[in-house]
């Protein structure tokens, strides 16, 4: 009922007076926000709740989306993370919504756009197209942690449903079977690919949203992450996770040298960009991931 657009809006208005506490009247408080993100002066900062930072900054300088738009949170992240000469990949590209702003967020750049999906491939060349793109390279294959023909469940119906194609059973297809029909398509291990796209600069970001294959795309991008050590938004969903053995704490796990966020989606009720730290695994949650390679430290002698 909270995400609903005018009642969850209504009750943010409550929840900013109380989001910096954990508990209400012995009860969960559903706008508790732990980590803030502040945007002063175009320098942006992770802010604890009760630190100076959160605690001291005007309601304009904590970062916001009201607006309904899809994944804003990406969008505004991505434009603090490239740079217009930069190459990009969005992995698990759909219809172009992240090609399109990545490409114009890379003018003088090359966005590299993995959609194995014929149809949405399609929509995804036209989308570039009407917005007279001419740096995006649209690579028609899924990636993977081999090179293979796989199975994949892909959406034919169902209102809105389009995204939720898998080459894993997910809780859409076990539950609408009947909208989704089974495709045979091309899957590449990222290293070998990057050997023949070349791409004309350094790699500094990567979104990948694939529906639970993420950590098996991973598994096949070892060398080219640690080339590149690209800033990467990754989606994650604890079920998925699971059944290919992995959890959420297995990014940290697995990307020691990047500090790992939890990015939870912004509702009407919680619309605040936050970026927690991810130290323990969380409950049952499908999360978008923020990885940033760690700066260089050293410790004085």
């Amino acid at each position: 009922m909270l995400e609903h657009p005018v009642i969850g809006r209504l009750a943010s208005l409550a929840g900013r007076f109380s989001r910096y506490r954990l508990r209400l009247a012995g009860f969960t408080n559903p706008f508790y926000v732990s980590h803030h993100v502040v945007d002063r002066e175009g320098a942006r900062y992770v802010a604890p709740a009760g630190s100076y930072l959160a605690l001291r900054s005007p309601s304009r300088e904590i970062v916001t989306f009201a607006d309904g738009r899809i994944e804003s949170e990406v969008s505004w992240l991505l434009a603090g993370l490239v740079r217009p000469g930069d190459t990009v990949l969005d992995i698990g590209a759909n219809v172009g919504l992240h090609t399109v702003a990545m490409a114009k967020a890379v003018p003088q750049g090359k966005v590299f756009a993995f959609e194995p999906v014929p149809a949405m491939a399609e929509r995804l060349s036209a989308n570039c197209a009407l917005n007279g793109l001419d740096n995006v390279v649209l690579v028609r294959c899924g990636l993977g942690a081999e090179n293979a023909e796989l199975e994949m469940h892909v959406n034919r119906g169902g209102a809105g449903m389009e995204g939720t194609s898998s080459f894993l059973g997910t809780d859409h297809m076990e539950r609408h079977p009947e909208n989704y029909a089974v495709e045979r398509l091309p899957v590449r291990r990222l290293d070998e690919l990057m050997i023949t796209l070349d791409p004309p600069s350094r790699i500094s970001f990567i979104k990948m949203d694939t529906e639970g294959f993420e950590p098996l795309i991973i598994d096949g991008a070892r060398e080219t992450f640690a080339r590149h050590r690209p800033a990467m938004l990754v989606e994650a969903h604890s079920t998925r996770l699971r059944k290919l053995g992995r959890s959420f704490m297995w990014y940290v796990e697995t990307f020691p040298d990047y500090h790992v966020f939890m990015v939870p989606a912004p509702t009407p009720a919680n619309p605040f960009l936050q970026l927690v730290p991810l130290t323990e695994e969380p409950g049952e949650v499908c999360h978008n991931l923020l990885l940033l390679p760690r700066i260089a430290s050293t410790i004085p002698v």
